[in-house]
Parts: structure tokens; C-alpha cells; sequence
């Protein structure tokens, strides 16, 4: 078995760029045989309520799926196509693939949030109408989805038709170890402090911590 991992764009005001770095590590050290698939180059810039930047991030996932493609031909049937943000339109080529070719890999990614949330950015935008029923179609397709916590999972059971043991309870990919090593006693224990590690919107809680 092999996985080839679809990264989020490296951007340094996010985790992105730890997240290609930990997962490689972590693949070498468990001997797991793995291929990164980039996409375009893309100078992001984030700014306000943006996660992402909207037309960079589909160059980006686009390009990388197209790099994915070309060797399409190499995927063996127990390989796993794994997506660091499984909420990436285009990812609904592979199972039409699948299908045509009887190739037999499996589909798997990290789901971070989707218009199930009502306090999502794609909620909040009007995304919905014809979000819902491409989720639910990545949701089919996928044979194993990540979430962060038991209360995601329960949010998209509540509003999509996805088969529950297909979610599977992981947390949030986070080397403490290294962050400890790179940032050795920033934070004096004897202070209180909040870490605020999201941005400042509505869906991330900010103006609660503006009241604290």
C-alpha cells in the first residue's frame, strides 16, 4: 500500500506549511511508503475572514489534482489517495475514475468544516444551496473521513447522509514535541494566559474572547 498526500498550500500564517513537514516525518519514521503531491506555486496572502485564499487555493488543489492524474496509471488497487481538506472540488473525478477504470483505490481526507455549519465561512457566504449535495457526494465517495472531535462529527450526521463508521474520530494533527523544542519556555506559568489560535471571526468564537 502506498498514499499519496494531496498537502493544503504551504502559507506561512497557517499550519499549512508544519503540516507538510510533520506528515513526511512521521511517514519515514513508521516506514509507511508515501508520495507528496504539490500543485501550483501560489503566493497567498491571507486577510480578514479568509481561510484560505479563494482563487489561489483552487489553482492550487486543481493543479495538484491534475499532478495526481498524470500518473494515474501507476495507483495500485490497495493504494489510499489521501486529502489534507477533503472539502476540495474536483475530488469527485477519482470515483468517476474509479468506476471507469475498475481501479480499486481508496479515497480518503482530513475534513476540516462545510456548509453543515452554520457558522462556517461556506454557510455564511450562501454556499449552501449547492454545497450540500457535492459534500454529500465527496462523502459517498470517500472510504474514510477525519475529523477533529466527536461534536464535528455529530454536525455533519445531523445534516448530510453520510454512513457514520465511515467518520473516524482522529483529533487535530499537532507535533507538541517539536513545538516545545522550537518555542522552549515562552510562556511563563506563573501568568494566565488565552491563546487565541484562530482568526478573528465569528465562527471562531473571537468576540467571545474580546469579552473575557
Amino acid at each position: 500500500m502506498k498514499i499519496y498526500l494531496l498537502m493544503l498550500e504551504p502559507i506561512e500564517e497557517r499550519y499549512s506549511i508544519q503540516w507538510l513537514a510533520w506528515f513526511q516525518e512521521v511517514f519515514k519514521d513508521k516506514n509507511i511508503p508515501f508520495e507528496i503531491i504539490l500543485g501550483d506555486h501560489v503566493n497567498s496572502k491571507l486577510s480578514g475572514k479568509y481561510f484560505l485564499d479563494p482563487i489561489n487555493t483552487n489553482i492550487w488543489k486543481l493543479t495538484q489534482l491534475t499532478n495526481l492524474l498524470k500518473q494515474i496509471d501507476s495507483i495500485q488497487d490497495d493504494d489510499v489517495i489521501f486529502f489534507a481538506d477533503l472539502w476540495n472540488p474536483g475530488l469527485e473525478v477519482l470515483p468517476y475514475i474509479r468506476n471507469l477504470t475498475g481501479k480499486h483505490f481508496k479515497i480518503a481526507g482530513y475534513l476540516h468544516a462545510g456548509t453543515y455549519d452554520p457558522w462556517d465561512l461556506t454557510t455564511q457566504t450562501g454556499m449552501t444551496s449547492w454545497a450540500a449535495p457535492l459534500e454529500e457526494s465527496w462523502f459517498k465517495s470517500s472510504d474514510i473521513i477525519f475529523v477533529a472531535t466527536d461534536f464535528h462529527k455529530k454536525l455533519i450526521l445531523k445534516s448530510r447522509a453520510v454512513d457514520p463508521d465511515k467518520i473516524q474520530v482522529v483529533g487535530f494533527p499537532l507535533d507538541i514535541q517539536n513545538l516545545r523544542l522550537r518555542y522552549p519556555g515562552t510562556i511563563n506559568k506563573d501568568s494566565e494566559y488565552v491563546v487565541f489560535t484562530g482568526r478573528k471571526t465569528v465562527e471562531k468564537g473571537y468576540p467571545i474572547i474580546q469579552e473575557l
